[in-house]
């Protein structure tokens, strides 16, 4: 049986992006930045599951959907640095 998705409001999401907005443009900045490697994640298999499905909800690769949750909070926590 497929897991039940469960959307948020577009109020909720609009008040989500604005509160993200100045790190979502930090981050999209470093984002067109050369790649200069990979980063090793540990997840239990329950946690790959949410992340796929995650992913086929959002009908976006697993990567980008890890980039889109993991930046904008670093940067909003911890940006912004150097850009160089």
């Amino acid at each position: 049986m497929a897991p039940k998705v469960v959307r948020p409001s577009p109020a909720k999401v609009s008040s989500i992006s604005a509160t993200l907005a100045p790190a979502m443009v930090d981050w999209k900045r470093r984002n067109r930045e050369p790649k200069v490697g990979g980063i090793n994640f540990r997840a239990s298999s329950s946690q790959l599951d949410l992340l796929r499905t995650a992913a086929l909800v959002e009908e976006m690769s697993q990567q980008k959907v890890l980039e889109r949750l993991i930046w904008p909070i670093l940067e909003e926590k911890y940006g912004p640095g150097s850009y160089e």
